[in-house]
């Protein structure tokens, strides 16, 4: 019987370099949460890890911190959709990514996919930056791209 999990090596012979996604969109602390929001959809991702100004990574915002948001009255629809006209002036009582962001686990390019796996089911997450040896974030690894692993 085979074993889907890959227990028995068919995935500790992968890492996380060999399935993580290489492009990824970082934010500064002081994002307004409405332009995070904007650039989520506009770019079809879940999440963007916040960055000090060397790139490692500080924290991250999901999609589910913004709908936290909003539900809790923190960010309105209007102020999302504000977020696409680039003329308009910024929202002087913006929510900014420093305020909601999450603490962040991230990996290393060398770490097997069965112990980013494991992590991601220890900590309750789904995606984690990935560090170079400079400690700058140099790709993100998704739940998906695990299970594409598989």
């Amino acid at each position: 019987m085979t074993d889907p999990v890959g227990r028995n090596g068919a995935l500790s012979s992968r890492s996380v370099g060999d399935v993580m996604v290489r492009e990824v969109v970082t934010s500064l602390p002081d994002a307004p949460l409405d332009q995070l929001a904007r650039t989520m959809l506009q770019e079809k991702i879940g999440a963007v890890p916040i960055v000090d100004a060397e790139g490692a990574p500080l924290g991250i915002v999901t999609k589910t911190d913004i709908v936290e948001a909003f539900a809790r009255g923190r960010l309105t629809a209007e102020r999302i959709a504000d977020a696409f006209d680039v003329t308009r002036a910024p929202n002087p009582t913006a929510v900014f990514a420093r305020d909601v962001m999450k603490p962040v686990i991230s990996l290393r390019e060398a770490d097997a996919v069965e112990h980013a796996a494991e992590l991601f089911v220890a900590k309750g997450v789904h995606r984690a930056p990935v560090i170079g040896p400079t400690g700058r974030i140099i790709g993100i690894v998704s739940a998906f791209d695990l299970l594409r692993a598989v």
